[in-house]
């Protein structure tokens, strides 16, 4: 889901070889890793953060996005280890019930921001990049 050519440091490819072996989708960010809010999505709402990046990625705001591709096991490293790049983590629910974000809260101890879809509805882009004062 990278959309951007750039080169990367040692580091940051450990990092993100090790999302991928945890059977996660690539970590997405501005240069350098390290942002203001990082958004963790899940199945079905992974194509409206990829479409909320590129808004932020227009106004040069610095979000990164994880993209989850199983939750079981679930993958505590790895939210952990995202979550301390992130000032501020923002899980975008399929549903109004918000489970993602009550895994996280349990099993890792960490408390997200959550956005949740209208009644009846789908999140969109907009919903996420709209959502806040993000800039």
């Amino acid at each position: 889901m990278k959309s951007k050519d750039r080169t990367l440091s040692l580091p940051e490819i450990q990092h993100e070889v090790q999302f991928i072996n945890e059977g996660l989708g690539p970590v997405e960010g501005d240069e350098p890793f390290r942002a203001e809010v990082g958004f963790i999505s899940w199945r079905s709402t992974q194509s409206a953060v990829y479409e909320a990046m590129l808004f932020f990625r227009k106004i040069k705001f610095p979000a990164a996005a994880l993209y989850l591709k199983s939750l079981w096991p679930f993958p505590v490293q790895a939210i952990e280890a995202f979550a301390g790049r992130v000032s501020k983590i923002v899980v975008i629910e399929e549903t109004e019930t918000a489970l993602l974000s009550k895994m996280i809260r349990e099993i890792t101890g960490l408390n997200p921001v959550t956005i949740v879809p209208p009644p009846g509805g789908s999140i969109k882009a907009e919903d996420i990049f709209e959502k806040e004062d993000w800039n």
